[in-house]
Formats: structure tokens, sequence, C-alpha cells
């Protein structure tokens, strides 16, 4: 591992909150959603249909948090909540309309700022810098593998 100089660290940290108050207000610009229910939004869409543990897991999150936030989404109108056909017990989730288009959003909304941000960087600042968070994203995905054993 090479030496980083705390000054790039701190770079990083600087951009973390700059993408951090961007999501937060995308999403509240455009919708009632809060940021811990618009996780849950995101997770329930990724995973087109799911479980409350196997959300809860995902999230980091206690189940009975999930139970919680899938009720006052449900009662929004934001998510759908059945139960499995293979296992009755098993409380599946899934995305309304209402939901997704919530989601469409607030991603719509993140992209505009973005394009709007890189076409402010000359050409060839603009393709460093995306090759560089290329690197930096495969980086840290790897970091977040468990070794191997």
């Amino acid at each position: 591992m090479t030496n980083v100089a705390n000054r790039d660290v701190a770079a990083l940290q600087r951009l973390t909150r700059d993408l951090l108050a961007v999501a937060m207000t995308t999403v509240q610009e455009i919708s009632d959603v809060s940021m811990p229910q618009m996780r849950l939004l995101f997770a329930v869409a990724d995973a087109g249909s799911a479980p409350c543990g196997s959300l809860a897991h995902q999230l980091g999150v206690a189940g009975s948090s999930v139970t919680r936030l899938a009720d006052r989404m449900v009662a929004a109108g934001y998510l759908d909540r059945r139960h499995s056909p293979d296992n009755r017990s098993v409380v599946l989730l899934s995305l309304t309309d209402s939901g997704a288009a919530v989601i469409d959003a607030v991603v719509e909304r993140r992209a505009r700022i973005f394009r709007d941000a890189l076409g402010e960087l000359d050409p060839s600042a603009r393709a460093g810098l995306l090759r560089g968070l290329d690197g930096l994203h495969a980086a840290l995905d790897a970091a977040a593998q468990p070794a191997e054993r």
C-alpha cells in the first residue's frame, strides 16, 4: 500500500459531504419521504420484491425498524406488502407505481445536478475524474469483500 497524503483523504471527506448534501437535498426537494424511508425504497427497488428480514440485513438495521418504515410507506402508497406465495409467514415488500415515481424523480434530479457540475469541468479533467472514480469504486468494492481464507 502506498503512502496517502492527508490532503487526499480530506478531499474525499469533502466529496462525501458534497454527495450527502446532494442526496439529502434531492430527496427533500422531490418528496415528503425521509432519508431512511428513501433508503428503504431504493433497497426494495434493487431487490424487486424482498422480505423485510433481508431488507433489514441489507440496510444494516433491525427487522423491527424495517417493519415500522414499511408500515408508513405502505400507508403512504409507496410500498405494497403481501405474503410470499411460497411461505405465508414471509412478508414481501415491493414498490408501487408511486414509489417508483419518487425514485425516478430523485434520480433524475440528481442526474441534472451531476450533469451540470460535470459540464463545468474541461473534458480532460472530467475524463481523469471519471477514470479515478472508477478506480476508487473498484478499490472500495474490493475492500468491502470478505478476506479469503
